[in-house]
């Protein structure tokens, strides 16, 4: 670290335009807000305050520490905008005693010592073109001289945080980087809010500090105030569970009164006195401007006034489909690392290079987690997709199953088919060799995937380690982007054998022609967990150790020869299936080779059911679909070529739905893979005391966790990324999203609302037939030990570590997916009705009701308690 002198250094500091060294030179360092100032030194924030305040309006006291400060602490502490690492230097760093005295002198002269708000100023910030909203720190209530310069480095350190550099670098803007701090007398508001003045007035207020609000932690209070006599034209007031308020040792979240919970923040004198300030503010800038303002002792302040950003189109996000792969909350594990292309991109780049189209943007992204939800970008999707000629949003979002339901269905016009021809006779030849694609990548992933199972990972370097996790998710990158083509060709050849059959007078025959397939690995390991129980059953001794359902079944089995030899088929078993699971694409979850015990629950199910022949139940489908099959070529024979196109299609989705299956057990065991390897880096992280146990790897990106191998990403930040994380699960896990979110993203308060009762239910009927029976609401397969005979497995989405609960389900009601999603692929082999696209089924539907599932039809009825009887 420099060391302050009263002497000049030759060549240093005039290198940042410093020419400071004495205590006379204080006012670079620390400015008041009342005096007139430079937006390069006090930074946006500051200067828009300043504005206001020599302006008279309404503004709580205070001052600003200048960039200047910021670079001469910089310098002085040898940190460079090159280093690695910068937020953690500044805040080891010391601030030199000449900026201390200064920093101080201005918080006893301006504050007398008061609890203040300490807020970062870049000069970047604040801006018409970028806000720079909510990316660099605040702090509330602070006390003192010590815990206002710590704050103060806080935000200076700000300024490197991971997002608010990947928010510049999306910006644009990479040089003459600085922090200036404001900091202002701390008021205790009664309320506080935002005023947007842009078209009409639109006010959004809260009880206590605003903090709730920024944070999403309490639904405002929502105003539209007309601009002409500032009347209320719309008003929503909601309910407000809690309020931030000063306390003794900071700020304090509580409970709201119960008399003001649902009464409303302002009155309509409070709007109008706020909108004209708010006009008068606008006013003075000259453009619509995003008010921060507070309710103190009767009378508004203003916080903060900053330009509303450039208006663009809102980014739309959806999660149709998609949300199939990751339904629920993903760990930051389980995310697509930022330095490899995402899957969707990954899926769509194979048709985009059928046309030529290869001058994509680099950093381009279709996915998002929203909340730890995965979302599609629809947005991008319509702008890079679009490239494709006589390719429309319309046929885009309908081919992905975003489309609105409402809207009329898109057509290719012949004009566009012309257009697209020689791409798509590309496309055609791409999918025609996707059987040899899947040929390629499937050994070569099954052969890594062997070779981790069988080493001794304890004895490897967590190098060794980190290089095979990243193999391991290359070689699943190629087996996805041969899934995802061939699901892009599933669902073309499945759309033109509808139009072909709807012309025949055989609408829904479809679903038919894809029952009884042979040589899906998902359905064989039903049928082998079956035979698993089958054997069991050969002796009484093992079937009753088995439906004890004790914790130690295990080890009573090997005290006798029948157990004994049950074991060792158990053992063949779990060498071919143990390494799956429920929710297998995220990396959190156990798989049954760790926790046996739910196949033994599995096989305890089964061996309390009457006898079941799968073997026979899945003849039986396979009959149905040759049955089907001739009566469609029969009405086809009287145009030979649309027949031969047909079976042709026909043949092709069959073995590409097969394919498909057997692709998505590849990519799930690499996964699982994965989390073998993970798991055996976090045991040596657990050793080197960098983290406190294994799971807690599961907290961190993949590429945070090849930063901490590498030396780049000290304990102190991975202990506070950990606990962060940690407390966002908590809050969100359990959230109800939507599926489709346009622009801002709703509080999350508004999404942990309930349902209300509901006597009939709509989705899509994908598994023909009508069954009545009772609901078991199924959230995850491995808490779920006692599944009964015909019961009517309701979940929110299923993939292949669901498959045991099928064996004996009488039907499937599932929240999300489609006709060729996995669940409804294998309710259809074995023959189970199925509903899907059920919105929030297994929230309406409770364990233990009666219903009827009509998968012909598409609908679920419900039946009260009160009911005899049912539709």
């Amino acid at each position: 670290m420099r060391v302050e002198t009263e002497y000049e250094v030759e060549g240093s500091l005039r290198d940042f335009g410093v020419f400071w060294l004495d205590s006379s030179d204080y006012p670079e360092f620390v400015v008041n807000t009342k005096d007139e100032c430079e937006m390069e030194l006090v930074g946006g924030k500051a200067f828009n305050i300043s504005r206001l305040v020599r302006k008279g309006f309404p503004v709580p006291e205070g001052f600003c520490i200048t960039t200047k400060a910021y670079d001469y602490f910089m310098y002085l502490n040898s940190i460079s905008e090159e280093d690695e690492e910068i937020s953690d230097k500044i805040r080891e760093g010391m601030i030199p005693p000449l900026l201390a005295e200064a920093i101080c002198d201005a918080y006893h002269m301006h504050l007398h010592n008061n609890p203040c708000a300490v807020r970062s100023s870049s000069p970047f910030e604040d801006l018409k073109s970028a806000s720079f909203a909510g990316q660099y720190r605040s702090f509330l209530n602070i006390k003192g001289e010590d815990a206002l310069l710590d704050a103060v480095k806080e935000c200076w350190a700000s300024l490197w945080s991971r997002p608010a550099v990947e928010y510049r670098k999306k910006m644009g803007i990479s040089e003459n980087l600085k922090m200036a701090v404001l900091v202002q007398e701390m008021l205790p508001a009664t309320a506080s809010g935002v005023l947007f003045t842009e078209d009409n007035m639109v006010l959004e207020a809260v009880w206590g500090l605003g903090d709730t609000l920024v944070g999403g932690k309490v639904i405002p209070d929502h105003f539209v105030v007309e601009r002409e006599e500032f009347s209320v034209v719309e008003r929503k007031i909601s309910h407000k569970h809690v309020m931030s308020q000063i306390s003794l040792t900071g700020v304090e979240v509580v409970d709201v009164p119960e008399l003001l919970r649902d009464a409303p923040v302002l009155d309509d004198d409070h709007t109008r006195a706020l909108c004209t300030l708010g006009k008068k503010v606008e006013d003075l800038f000259d453009c619509p401007q995003d008010i921060e303002w507070a309710l103190c002792n009767g009378k508004f302040v203003l916080l903060q006034a900053r330009p509303i950003s450039a208006k663009q189109e809102p980014t739309v996000w959806s999660r149709a489909n998609i949300a199939e792969t990751q339904p629920g909350y993903v760990t930051y594990l389980s995310r697509v690392p930022e330095n490899r292309t995402d899957f969707f991109v990954l899926g769509a780049l194979p048709l985009l290079e059928c046309f030529g189209i290869k001058d994509l943007p680099e950093d381009i992204k279709f996915l998002e987690y929203i909340y730890g939800y995965i979302y599609a970008n629809i947005t991008n999707l319509h702008n890079i997709m679009g490239k494709i000629p006589g390719l429309s949003p319309e046929v885009i979002d309908q081919s992905i199953g975003h489309a609105d339901e409402e809207a009329p269905k898109s057509k290719l016009e012949f004009s566009d088919i012309l257009k697209i021809l020689p791409g798509a006779l590309k496309v055609i030849r791409f999918f025609l060799n996707l059987s040899e694609q899947a040929e390629r990548v499937i050994p070569h992933s099954i052969e890594l995937i062997g070779d981790i199972r069988h080493r001794n990972l304890k004895e490897m370097t967590i190098e060794e380690l980190e290089d095979l996790v990243w193999e391991m998710y290359n070689r699943n990158q190629g087996v996805f982007q041969v899934h995802a083509s061939t699901m892009l060709a599933n669902m073309s050849l499945f759309g033109f054998l509808q139009k072909i059959l709807a012309r025949v007078g055989e609408e829904g025959t479809e679903k038919l022609l894809v029952m009884g397939l042979e040589g899906m690995s998902s359905c064989q390991l039903g049928a082998e967990m079956w035979k698993l129980a089958q054997n069991a059953s050969n002796s009484s001794r093992v079937s009753e150790q088995i439906l004890s359902r004790r914790k130690d079944t295990l080890e009573k089995l090997k005290e006798f020869p029948e157990g004994k030899e049950f074991l060792e088929d158990l053992d063949k078993f779990m060498e071919r299936f143990g390494d799956r699971g429920s929710q297998e694409m995220e990396l959190s979850v156990p798989r049954w080779e760790e926790n046996p015990h739910f196949v033994l629950s599995m096989v305890a199910n089964y061996l309390n059911a009457k006898p079941v022949n799968l073997v026979k139940t899945m003849e039986e489908q396979k009959k149905v679909r040759f049955e089907a099959t001739d009566r469609v070529l029969k009405k086809l024979s009287r145009n030979p070529l649309e027949k031969f196109i047909f079976e042709k299609m026909l043949e092709k989705t069959q073995e590409y739905l097969v394919m498909r299956e057997n692709l998505k057990t590849t990519w799930v065991r690499g996964i699982s893979a994965m989390r073998v390897l993970y798991l055996a880096v976090a045991e040596k992280l657990v050793d080197q005391k960098t983290l406190e146990n294994r799971d807690d790897i599961f907290y961190l990106k993949m590429t945070e966790v090849s930063d901490i191998i590498t030396g780049n990403l000290r304990k102190r930040q991975v202990e506070g990324l950990i606990a962060e994380r940690k407390e966002e699960k908590e809050v969100c896990e359990h959230l109800d999203v939507p599926m489709v979110i346009v622009g801002k993203p709703p509080p999350i308060e508004e999404l942990k609302c309930t349902v209300e009762p509901q006597a009939q239910l709509e989705g899509l009927g994908c598994s023909h037939g009508v069954v009545r029976g009772r609901a078991r609401v199924v959230l995850d397969p491995n808490e779920c030990p006692e599944f009964k005979e015909g019961e009517i497995l309701v979940a929110p989405v299923t993939d292949p570590g669901w498959t045991p609960l099928f064996v004996t389900a009488g039907g499937l009601v599932m929240e999300l997916g489609g006709t060729l999603s996995h669940g409804v692929i294998i309710a259809r082999e074995y023959g189970i009705p199925a509903v899907v696209g059920v919105k929030n089924a297994t929230k309406i539907i409770k364990t233990g009701q009666l219903i009827t599932v009509d998968g012909t039809k598409g609908l679920v009825y419900i039946r009260s308690d009160g009911d005899a009887s049912q539709n």
